[in-house]
């Protein structure tokens, strides 16, 4: 790009073995013309700064930059070849900005402006294209660009060597804004994204990770069409999915992959048997989904679920795979089913699990037979007959089990917060449930 072999006429820089104002140049690594800059980061008195090339006038005091140099078009893009060499997991960065100056404000308006950070290594030249993003339909007066060889972490050594630094012109090739999926089934999924006026088409990749080294099939770069969505049918039963989209444009140009989305697809669980059956209440159990935020249950005395028992129809109780369902009748069949929730979209229930409760005893030997139970300051304490061996579980009120202790006689078990809890105690072949007030 460069004929002059000792600076870039009409950039400004800060780099190693140039500070503190010339570019280097170097006539063995161009990629055009007789030679192409080179900015490395190092330090200065102990002060470490970034290798930088810029358009505007650098304040060696205060660190800043200004102005730039006259320019009146409207580009679509700015493009460079560059090779680059981080130290120790250091960026480089290209910026850009276009300036009209106001005259009411006495200060510059920002027109446009493009930025492009990147910390893999580029051992050979590589052209970056970045669109140009205008806030104004006005023409600017000035542009400045930067090259850094840096970000901020300033990472002495760190290399760019720059070449055929050019304004393109031509369709603005844009990225477009992936958006979260819709119509979530176990068979797969929408795709959204943002429409783009002047993109010929979309093309979508579907990975099974976030790094897109595992594609579903026919997913990767498929066509997405001209529209804003795509319906995405998943082939195997797995959880999370991704997608990103791309923006195709006129003359094979294509845009950057837009942001990536993680689509949940919403898999039902599996209802297992319940256990500790009481009098009036038991455990539900059901097998773990991947991807949930939560599991929601239904308890009913039908089969079909024509009415519910109490508060429980679709009764979240949080991302756990056991609950104790208690305020039951005695000697009664119920039945329940768990819902997967994933965010706001739920899976179909699972299969249907029928249980029923325990013969109560008669209130005068329920009463001789259970264990006492006293509330004080954030502890429960439970006394148990003479010669018991007990053990002694304390639920919260969304059925999970917050404390497990063993005792003969008497057993106390602090709580975290005053409330409601409920007390189980099994005691041999018997089981005792309660609820009990922590004031």
């Amino acid at each position: 790009m460069w004929d002059n072999s000792t600076t870039a006429t009409g950039w400004n820089s800060v780099s190693l073995g140039a500070f503190p104002t010339a570019v280097q140049l170097d006539n063995g690594e161009q990629q055009s013309g007789n030679y192409a800059a080179k900015i490395t980061s190092g330090s200065f008195f102990g002060q470490g700064y970034p290798g930088m090339m810029t358009y505007g006038e650098i304040d060696f005091i205060n660190f800043s930059i200004s102005g730039g140099v006259p320019f009146t078009d409207r580009p679509t893009s700015i493009s460079a070849q560059l090779k680059y060499f981080p130290a120790n997991g250091d960026s480089m960065m290209m910026l850009a900005y276009f300036t009209k100056w106001n005259v009411s404000t006495q200060h510059s308006d920002t027109i446009g402006a493009t930025a492009y950070i990147g910390g893999d290594q580029i051992p050979e030249y590589t052209k970056i294209n970045y669109p140009i993003f205008y806030l104004s339909e006005e023409n600017p007066d000035t542009v400045n660009i930067l090259f850094l060889a840096s970000d901020l972490s300033i990472e002495a050594g760190s290399t760019l060597y720059i070449d055929s630094v050019a304004m393109e012109y031509g369709v603005q090739v844009l990225p477009t804004f992936a958006l979260p999926a819709t119509a979530r089934s176990v068979t797969g999924f929408t795709a959204n994204w943002l429409p783009l006026l002047t993109a010929d088409s979309f093309a979508i990749d579907v990975a099974y990770d976030e790094a897109f080294t595992n594609f579903v099939p026919n997913y990767e770069n498929a066509n997405a069409g001209t529209g804003f969505n795509m319906q995405i049918t998943v082939p195997q039963s797995t959880n999370p999915l991704y997608y990103r989209v791309r923006a195709l444009y006129p003359g094979n140009e294509v845009s950057l992959n837009s942001n990536t989305i993680e689509a949940a697809l919403p898999y039902p669980t599996t209802s297992l048997q319940a256990s500790d059956t009481t009098h009036n209440s038991f455990i539900a159990h059901w097998n773990p989904v991947d991807a949930v935020s939560s599991y929601s249950i239904d308890v009913s005395q039908f089969a079909d679920f024509n009415s519910f028992e109490a508060s429980y129809h679709n009764f979240d109780v949080g991302n756990v795979t056991e609950f104790l369902v208690t305020g039951l009748a005695s000697n009664t069949e119920y039945f329940y089913r768990i819902s997967a929730n994933y965010g706001i979209e739920r899976s179909e229930p699972s299969n249907v699990i029928s249980v029923i409760t325990d013969i109560a005893t008669s209130t005068t030997e329920l009463e001789k037979n259970s264990p006492q139970i006293f509330t004080h300051e954030n502890k429960i304490t439970i006394r148990f007959a003479e010669g018991q061996n007990a053990t002694v579980e304390i639920f919260n009120m969304l059925g999970q089990n917050i404390a497990t202790q063993f005792s003969g006689k008497q057993t106390t078990v602090p709580v975290p917060t005053k409330g409601i809890y409920i007390v189980k105690v099994s005691t041999g072949n018997k089981v005792f449930a309660k609820k009990v007030l922590v004031k």
